[in-house]
């Protein structure tokens, strides 16, 4: 199925509470259900995750004040120029998938660094 032209499923599930989800990793149907949500939805939320209200006031704090910079500063660190696709991607710009229209969004790009000998 082209996900780019369906519409979302109104089966997938967008929305998880993990306030009684003690299992650590997830079960695999929660971590499925997940999968399948950016797959036929694009997004989905969680509810009670454990992470404290300021830690996601500042993380919101700190992207606000990234895409109110100037575009010469955001550009510098383009995601397409780095070699583990990570960093600023401008409205507009093809994403990794060059068979797909440009994106019509503007994201920054980030991840956990690994250590050396996973990067191989």
């Amino acid at each position: 199925m082209d996900t780019l032209t369906s519409r979302p499923s109104s089966s997938a599930k967008s929305r998880f509470d993990l306030a009684d989800s003690s299992a650590t990793p997830l079960p695999r149907a929660a971590v499925q259900d997940m999968h399948e949500a950016c797959v036929r939805v694009g997004f989905f939320y969680i509810r009670n995750h454990g992470v404290p209200a300021a830690a996601i006031d500042d993380i919101f704090q700190q992207a606000h004040r990234f895409f109110a910079c100037p575009d010469a500063s955001a550009k510098a660190i383009r995601l397409t120029d780095s070699p583990w696709y990570r960093g600023y991607l401008p409205t507009g710009a093809p994403g990794a998938n060059k068979v797909t229209r440009n994106n019509l969004l503007e994201a920054f790009n980030l991840a956990r660094e690994l250590g050396p000998d996973i990067r191989t």
